[in-house]
């Protein structure tokens, strides 16, 4: 596992992860519209062998 800071290419990872850990757009869609609008200060992943991302926090 390796954790960093989030890159663009991972924002589809990302709305993947949230979306089936929540079973619903609205958290995915709340990460995009603070991304968007520079709100989101920071966004950490982990990854797993593979690159899949497993674990996603953002702080705004």
């Amino acid at each position: 596992m390796l954790i960093r800071v989030e890159i663009p290419v991972d924002t589809v990872g990302i709305d993947v992860l949230l979306h089936r850990i929540f079973g619903r757009d609205d958290e995915a869609d709340l990460v995009q519209k603070l991304r968007e609008a520079g709100l989101l200060k920071l966004g950490i992943v982990a990854t797993d062998n593979k690159g899949g991302i497993v674990y996603y926090a953002a702080f705004s």
